[in-house]
């Protein structure tokens, strides 16, 4: 089922990545079919160029006005008095029109034009495999001089710091390749598919060893999965209630470490659900929710152990996709083969010998541990942390 919203394609790469090839080839031979927005320019036109076919040709002032009026989603002077921009009229009669929009801008336009059209929007960085061969490209071509070269250089190596903060990236090393992956990136998110890995758990608190694998699966595994969603457990049927921090200061706790990364989301679902908080029953709940999104869900080794124990334990395992990551002083393969064969068990993953019941200890000994939680400890949410704990403690 295709949104019946339009929907924004935004392309950007380094001078020499090869993005012009790939929009050419998506648009002549994947099927991209889209608008590519009419840039506004303050300069004359030049040959044969006409007005809102090439350009929309504006003076000086015309420009300036318009800036004023804040019209422009992003502008350029390029030199003195020559100014180029997006109007923002031009994507919004698109979207509105239920289509499919173009554009190809630089990477800080780029980002600045998401912020504005959010989950409309698609950024997509086209990335060299590394600046040794984009200085091959760029002397490949013939056309400019070693200094010039050398800029372009120092420039695509600043604008490389800015891909981490696009939805998807692409390397075009193979160009084949290259488009292929952009196309199913690009279709997926026209027809609305999305694909998130759920990470549950009750999160107790949260440290960063939750961040350090949540981070290096959502980049690693970025071709599969559009987000991962950090899905807060209210109670636990494993854990004392006594042990648990509220709900809401976990929540917020989470919220405030992954405030800046744009594909891990917190996801409080369960509060919608009855105890006790069964696997199957809140995924079928967010399949059921969120029909046009395909989850899998990721646990760890020592939940693997116990997984055919778990609440309808079969049913999950046809339900849903299962990825389960190391744990120290766990070993996947005493589980059964028959659930083993079914659960996708990843290897080269990061892992620490952290855990939140440790991490409570430590703090309840006095211990101050803002590396090991990712947040700085003259922050309000440590010092709240500080006094939840000592309201949770177990009696003996």
């Amino acid at each position: 089922m295709t949104d019946k919203r339009g929907k924004l394609i935004i392309f950007s790469a380094p001078s020499g990545s090869g993005k012009s090839t790939i929009i050419n080839e998506l648009t002549t031979k994947y099927g991209l079919q889209g608008r590519f927005s009419i840039s506004a320019t303050s300069r004359a036109p030049r040959g044969e160029e006409k007005d809102g076919v090439h350009y929309h040709f504006l003076t000086t002032q015309e420009f300036k006005d318009r800036i004023g009026k804040q019209d422009f989603l992003e502008y350029e002077e390029v030199y003195e008095g020559c100014f180029y921009g997006t109007l923002k009229s031009e994507i919004d009669n698109t979207l509105a029109r239920g289509e499919v929009a173009l554009l190809d801008i630089d990477v800080k336009g780029a980002l600045n034009v998401k912020r504005i059209y959010g989950d409309q929007a698609l950024t997509l960085f086209i990335q060299p495999p590394g600046l040794d061969t984009l200085r091959q490209r760029l002397e490949g071509r013939g056309t400019d001089s070693p200094e010039k070269i050398a800029q372009r250089l120092a420039k695509a190596e600043y604008e490389l710091s800015f891909a981490p903060f696009f939805d998807k990236r692409v390397i075009n090393d193979d160009l084949e390749v290259a488009c292929n992956k952009a196309s199913r990136i690009i279709n997926r998110f026209i027809n609305n598919e999305k694909r998130v890995l759920l990470y549950p758990g009750s999160f107790n608190p949260l440290h960063v060893g939750h961040l350090a694998l949540a981070n290096y699966l959502i980049e690693e595994l970025e071709d599969r999965f559009d987000e991962l969603w950090f899905l807060l457990t209210p109670n636990s049927p494993f854990k004392k209630q006594c042990e648990l921090l509220p709900s809401d200061f976990r929540a917020a706790w989470i919220s405030h470490l992954i405030q800046n990364h744009p594909k891990l989301r917190l996801s409080q679902e369960e509060e919608n659900l009855e105890a006790p908080y069964y696997t199957i029953n809140t995924v079928r709940y967010l399949k059921a929710k969120y029909p046009e999104t395909r989850f899998s869900l990721l646990i760890g080794a020592d939940s693997l152990i116990t997984l055919p124990e778990w609440h309808k334990s079969a049913e999950l395992i046809d339900e849903i996709d299962i990825l389960a990551f190391p744990r120290p002083g766990y070993d996947p393969s005493v589980v059964d083969s028959q659930t083993l064969s079914r659960v996708e068990v990843l290897t080269d993953v990061p892992t620490f010998r952290i855990s939140s019941t440790l991490v409570r200890e430590l703090l309840r000994s006095g211990k101050a541990l803002p590396y090991l939680l990712g947040i700085d400890i003259s922050h309000p949410l440590y010092r709240q942390l500080h006094e939840e704990l000592l309201k949770s403690d177990c009696p003996d």
